[in-house]
This record gives structure tokens, C-alpha cells and sequence, in this order.
């Protein structure tokens, strides 16, 4: 084993012992919601794990047994392996995009996640943007996870969409 790789292989396995034991007592946009949150709730809790899934995605066994787990459990509500493994990827995309911009960058000073978004926008001129200056004043007292949990419900819902056409 070269060095570090034990390292490597306990931070995945951190990810692979998330909550996702509970997706059973769940319909299949509760279970996809509870899973998307448990991993960005684990990766959140550990930044550093976020550059190295980045870097490094892990084919281990046991993310094989979680992917497993999630396409039989999307196929029990009637989606065929590859449209559950498209919604796999699509929602773990999301969640390592969100996950990357919460870590943000030791480079880079400052907040960072939904208040950096926040600090980017302030000050946007009413008179010369005034959309974007509403939108900044109606999001300004929103939770740090608005962002997140408006994209999950986007994408479940295109799911959902997707699963009605067939």
C-alpha cells in the first residue's frame, strides 16, 4: 500500500457509511432528498474529504454496494437501471458542486458558501440592475442551505417529470 492510501481509503469510507440505510421507510423523492443531504452533510463536515473525491472519485467496493443499494432502490418505484444511474451521478454532481463551494478555497479570503454569494452581490445598483438587486434583498435572509435544497427540488421534480413520460 503506498502512503497515504490507508488515509484515502478512510476518508471515502466516510462517505460510504453516511445515512443511507434510511432510504427504505421512504418513497423515492423523500429517499433521493435523504441520501443527496447525507452526503453533502458529510463532506460539509469534512472539507478536506472534498478536494479528494474531486481528485480522486473512488471505485471501492463499497461504493459499488451504495450505488447498487440507490439503482435498487430507484428501480422498486419503476426507473430502469440506466435512468437510476443517470440520477445517481446527477445527484451526486450536485452535491459535490455544493460541497466544493462551501469548502471553498484556502486561497481565496473570506467567507465562503451562501455568504460569499451573498458578499459577491451586495451593493448591486437598484437603478442600473433592478432585478438583481430584488432578488439579492429577497434572498438576503435565507437559510445557508437555500441554494442546496432549491436545486434538489429542481432536479427531483425533472425526475419525477422524466418517470411521467414513460
Amino acid at each position: 500500500m503506498r502512503p497515504g492510501q490507508s488515509r484515502v481509503r478512510g476518508e471515502i469510507g466516510v462517505i460510504q457509511t453516511g445515512r443511507h440505510d434510511d432510504l427504505g421507510g421512504h418513497g423515492w423523492e423523500d429517499g433521493l432528498r435523504t441520501y443527496a443531504r447525507a452526503q453533502l452533510e458529510t463532506l460539509s463536515a469534512h472539507p478536506r474529504l472534498v478536494e479528494l473525491v474531486m481528485s480522486r472519485p473512488a471505485v471501492t467496493t463499497g461504493n459499488l454496494a451504495l450505488m447498487e443499494s440507490l439503482l435498487t432502490f430507484l428501480q422498486a418505484d419503476a426507473f430502469p437501471p440506466a435512468s437510476a444511474l443517470d440520477i445517481v451521478y446527477s445527484l451526486n454532481e450536485l452535491v459535490l458542486i455544493h460541497a466544493v463551494l462551501e469548502a471553498g478555497d484556502d486561497t481565496a479570503p473570506g467567507p465562503q458558501g451562501e455568504d460569499r454569494r451573498r458578499r459577491h452581490l451586495a451593493g448591486v445598483s437598484a437603478e442600473d440592475f433592478p432585478l438583481l438587486a430584488e432578488a439579492v434583498e429577497a434572498n438576503a435572509d435565507r437559510a445557508a442551505d437555500a441554494q442546496f435544497e432549491f436545486a434538489l427540488d429542481a432536479l427531483i421534480a425533472g425526475f419525477a417529470d422524466l418517470r411521467r413520460k414513460r
